[in-house]
């Protein structure tokens, strides 16, 4: 079942023209032909020239990373933007549910747990506004997995775009740019400034309205709600996408550095302590990791003496750096972190923790890895998960490895243990009308209840995120289908698409009695109305 989302264009067309044979006219960085053909050999230096074929015709110093015109900086229009750039805007004053078109959702839906509800009428105080590159910026697309992104000594490629999970989870930069736009698809990204982190100013090479990302160091949108640091999605149970606010552990708007950040803390948690959000680590640069582990920014190169014994201070980039847990090996890592190796053993240790894994070696004994092979193909990292033992089976708590309401899902083909998964999950495929065989996606006992719904369910530009079924438990009986929907056990004939669930019989003649059902009437019964088309 595809879990990938797709997502909006949400700025117009970013055509990145030509540049004049004039190098000042590229924008640092950028690469241009001159009248003979010969590339530019580079920015201006000094007073005199770069060296390149050129040369005669570069004249002065180079303007300053942060002057107007330059990739990051703001814009009016086009011509304000060194050629080869393009001037994106978005339009002001929206929200995020105005510019993705997505109703606000509830955290919970009573009667369907573990999925969201539709607010109505929806709360202004959920509503969230969207800063996606605010008050316009000079953009140049780049390649965000590259060795040399393109972006020059002044900027580098980043998918940033807000500080929202939400946008973050849509595919920041990417979202903003069309298919055919996206030149290095998955990896396409945006240009941005460099600068600076400092804890408590948004940094001083940033425009006003942005400020210095904490892990990248370039410049982002700044936050001005709480709301924009809560906004994540959820889904209904029509499989409707729905924006949510995250009310557990939630992050503030830090109005004096415009980012959003963990609450007061006075926790007293250091580097490698276990944690369940960053309000539980150091106040200001302690943030809490994937995986459940504190670590800090902002370090001086020097483990043990700005990170504290057993730590490293390793470099996220060029420009920012991270004290983070050493280890040996898993044992020495919090539950759910893997022991990732260093290239090279650094104060007496040969990695650092952090949630993320990339086989079953990689964590405890006791833990299995979510590692998976995408479409494409390509292997995936995963978590360190607790491993259960009845595989496929219903594990009542403390029997197995699971708690009640979940099931032992098998992990890898063919190992004899599995994973906890939750029962009652999505399923179905995203284009292809379900079969008995989307049951896969259901815990044991379980069967997909939509085994007719095509297309429309949760997800965006058309494509599905989620399958159009839910896995319900499976009806031996009409007995077993007393407080549901049907009251009929379809047990006959045994190639029914309804076959082990619930339904209430119907024809011409008697049709569905519920708004939210249509009569089958080649199989004989109701079944739900599958969701329109996302937008």
């Amino acid at each position: 079942m595809k879990n990938s989302l797709s997502f909006m264009t949400v700025v117009g067309a970013l055509v990145l023209s030509g540049c004049t044979g004039d190098p000042i006219s590229c924008g640092h960085g950028l690469v241009c032909l001159d009248d003979t053909g010969v590339v530019d050999s580079g920015p201006v230096i000094g007073d005199g020239g770069d060296g390149g074929a050129d040369a005669g015709r570069d004249v002065g110093p180079p303007p300053p990373c942060n002057a107007s015109g330059r990739v990051g900086a703001h814009c009016r229009m086009e011509t304000d933007c060194a050629t080869g750039l393009n001037c994106g805007a978005l339009t002001s004053g929206m929200t995020i549910q105005q510019v993705f078109m997505l109703r606000q959702g509830t955290l919970d839906d009573p009667a369907h747990m573990g999925y969201q509800g539709v607010e109505d009428p929806a709360l202004p105080a959920n509503s969230a506004p969207f800063n996606g590159l605010a008050g316009t910026m000079c953009l140049q697309v780049c390649d965000t997995a590259a060795m040399t992104d393109g972006c020059g000594t002044c900027a580098s490629c980043s998918n940033a775009l807000t500080q929202m999970p939400l946008v973050n989870a849509f595919g920041g930069a990417r979202s903003a740019l069309t298919t055919a736009q996206r030149t290095f698809g998955d990896n396409s990204g945006i240009c941005r400034l460099d600068c600076s982190y400092d804890p408590a100013q948004r940094g001083a090479l940033c425009p006003d309205d942005m400020t210095c990302d904490a892990f990248t160091a370039v410049c982002v949108e700044q936050c001005t709600t709480d709301s924009e640091c809560n906004t994540a999605y959820g889904a209904t149970y029509a499989g409707e996408l729905v924006t949510i606010v995250n009310t557990t552990n939630p992050q503030v708007c830090n109005m004096t550095t415009g980012r959003c950040e963990a609450g007061a803390s006075t926790a007293t948690a250091v580097v490698g302590d276990a944690c369940e959000s960053g309000a539980d680590c150091m106040a200001g640069t302690g943030i809490c990791l994937n995986g459940g582990m504190c670590a800090q920014l902002g370090c001086d190169g020097t483990s043990a003496t700005s990170c504290g014994t057993g730590n490293l201070c390793l470099g996220i980039n060029e420009r920012q750096t991270i004290c983070i847990h050493g280890c040996n090996t898993t044992a020495d890592c919090e539950p759910g972190n893997a022991c990732t190796p260093l290239t090279a053993p650094t104060g007496g240790v040969n990695g650092y923790c952090i949630g993320i894994c990339g086989d079953d070696s990689e964590c405890r004994a006791t833990e299995t890895c979510t590692n998976y092979v995408d479409d494409m193909g390509v292997a995936q990292n995963g978590r360190c998960v607790p491993r259960c033992s009845v595989v496929d089976g219903r594990d009542m708590a403390g029997s197995g490895g699971c708690e009640d309401g979940e099931y032992c899902r098998r992990a890898h083909d063919g190992l004899t243990y599995g994973r906890c998964a939750g029962l009652g999950a999505f399923c179905g495929v995203d284009t292809t009308p379900a079969t008995p065989g989307a049951s896969a996606d259901c815990g044991a006992g379980q069967i997909c209840d939509e085994l007719l719904a095509t297309g429309g369910g949760a997800g965006f530009m058309n494509r599905d995120i989620f399958g159009d079924g839910h896995c319900v438990d499976a009806c031996t009986a009409d007995t077993d289908c007393v407080g549901r929907a049907g009251t009929t056990c379809v047990l006959t004939p045994t190639d029914s698409p309804y076959l082990g669930l619930c339904r209430t019989a119907c024809d011409a003649a008697t049709p569905c009695a519920s708004a939210n059902e249509m009569c089958d009437t080649v199989n004989g019964y109701c079944t739900e109305i599958p969701p329109p088309p996302a937008p």
